[in-house]
């Protein structure tokens, strides 16, 4: 009887010649085919005999016995740490949901107070176009403001104010129709540093032409 060294103990184990009815352990023992177990998953702790062939066996000197050569075990990732990343990323997104709420609100804010600003200043230049015309349109305010309130009558569901007045001198000596325009914004969100209600105001003066 011979012995067999292994590199991953360096311990000597008994070694007896291998018949086909006999398949050797990968701890170095010799097991018989009916004591085989079904291993789950195929026999991954059991060399049989085809694998046992790979292995460089030197009866003449039992020390330099070592296997060359063994199967790689795949293995999965556990279930509970599969669990456990599922469980962070539901936290970073709970974190973080709030923030981005915010941020696409004021981005909506935003985009709300440009049009609102783009409307008074279209209903501005209406009702001063109107009293441009000439001197007697330029002294008719009524007719100024309904001539802005016509371009923009409602913005984001609020009326704006409109004022118009007219000049006699606009610093050149020519008469002049003005109308103004004032709107009140409400943002969909409110900043406690910043203020509830914003005012917008754009004001169009205009040579009258007779």
């Amino acid at each position: 009887m011979g012995y067999h060294t292994y590199r991953r103990n360096m311990s000597k184990v008994p070694f007896a010649p291998r018949t086909p009815a006999h398949t050797l352990d990968i701890r170095g023992t010799i097991v018989h085919a009916h004591d085989r177990l079904p291993v789950r998953g195929g026999n991954r702790g059991i060399m049989t005999d085809r694998q046992s062939d790979e292995l460089e066996l030197n009866l003449e000197s039992p020390d330099a016995c070592v296997p060359v050569a063994s199967e790689s075990v795949s293995r999965r990732p556990a279930y509970g740490k599969r669990k456990r990343t599922r469980g962070q990323t539901l936290v970073e997104f709970a974190l973080l949901l709030p923030v981005m709420v915010l941020i696409l609100a004021l981005a909506a804010d935003f985009g709300r107070a440009f049009t609102a600003y783009i409307a008074i200043s279209g209903a501005a230049r209406e009702g001063a176009a109107y009293g441009m015309q000439s001197t007697t349109a330029a002294a008719d305010s009524a007719g100024m403001t309904a001539a802005a309130l016509a371009d923009a009558p409602t913005i984001w569901g609020k009326a704006p104010v409109v004022t118009a007045k007219t000049g006699a001198n606009d610093g050149m000596g020519y008469p002049y129709a003005e109308v103004t325009v004032d709107y009140n914004f409400e943002p969909i969100i409110a900043i406690p540093p910043l203020n509830r209600t914003f005012d917008m105001t754009r004001t169009v003066r205009m040579r009258v032409i007779n």
